[in-house]
């Protein structure tokens, strides 16, 4: 009943002292009444002081709604003590330059987040996206970003994986330069898997920075020229029987045989020759009993293995 007297009071025809309605407007306990004051304020620069503060929506709602001089929205903007109103500000605001200038300084992530949102200086949004503290804020800058030499840049720099996602990003010798440089095993996986061709994951075997990225694209090649290539020149034993399980070709399983790299290759590749003849020849001459028994477990002629025995 009490507010209904002051709300009366506030709207009678003759009270326009807009000092009154000031105090009336920041101090009274009751929102319908603080509103009804502010809808008599017709100076606007009274407006501002009581938005650069006000918490509540509804009284604030009112009071950008009676500010039309964009320049006094954009201050409020800029030294609002309460995040809330710079938040909606920014909701209503298109100022480019004042957007960007939240968006490098206000000290609120969600305003910053919001503001950065509405941005499309690429500049700006490629220097959030590099130096932006806050992940979220920063996913909003990458996520707006064009240039794929910045996506990739960025992507390179970020562990996150906003970027390589970014439908701008969308040559295929990108996602390769990613997954050779990066230095985060999550980034290479994630930009591999936007990879088809077999020539590029041959080059992150051969350049990758990070080891278990280059074996990993093993499993996407099938050029035996590299498949024999990591079995001879690869000091990886396990890396290079993986190789080898990829080929079938029995002339090359031999020659690699022959070519005595390790026990272990050997082993495998005599393991998987079917041919009778120079299995019979290698268990006659074959020092190796590893390997002459890997020979034996292929040979169907009965004859042969009793003379074995």
């Amino acid at each position: 009943k009490d507010n209904e007297i002051r709300k009366m009071a506030v709207n009678k025809g003759n009270f326009y002292n807009e000092d009154v309605l000031q105090k009336v407007a920041v101090e009274d306990r009751d929102d319908g009444v603080r509103i009804a004051a502010v809808n008599k304020i017709n100076d606007e620069s009274k407006l501002v002081e009581i938005a650069k503060n006000e918490e509540n929506t509804k009284v604030r709602n009112v009071l950008l709604s009676k500010i039309v001089n964009p320049e006094l929205l954009e201050e409020i903007a800029l030294t609002s003590q309460t995040a809330d109103i710079r938040l909606d500000l920014v909701k209503r605001l298109d100022n480019e330059d004042l957007l960007e200038k939240i968006a490098l300084e206000d000290n609120d992530t969600v305003v910053r987040t919001e503001a950065i949102k509405k941005l499309d200086n690429e500049e700006i949004l490629t220097k959030i996206a590099k130096t932006e503290a806050d992940r979220l804020a920063r996913q909003s800058a990458v996520k707006k970003l064009t240039s794929q030499k910045t996506l990739v840049a960025v992507a390179l720099e970020d562990e996150d994986q906003h970027a390589i996602n970014n439908p701008s990003l969308a040559d295929e010798a990108c996602f390769v330069e990613i997954a050779i440089n990066t230095s985060f095993k999550e980034t290479a996986d994630e930009a591999i898997r936007h990879i088809e061709n077999e020539s590029s994951f041959i080059q992150i075997l051969h350049n990758a920075k990070l080891e278990e990225v280059r074996k990993e694209t093993l499993s996407h090649i099938d050029d035996i020229k590299v498949l024999i290539e990591i079995i001879k020149e690869n000091e990886d034993v396990e890396f290079s029987l993986k190789a080898l399980n990829k080929i079938d070709d029995e002339d090359i399983l031999l020659k690699v045989y022959e070519a005595n790299i390790s026990e272990e290759l050997s082993v495998r590749a005599v393991s998987k020759v079917k041919t009778q003849k120079p299995l019979i020849e290698l268990i006659k001459n074959e020092p190796s009993w590893r390997i002459r028994e890997a020979a034996v477990k292929n040979i169907s002629n009965k004859k042969v293995l009793k003379e074995v025995a």
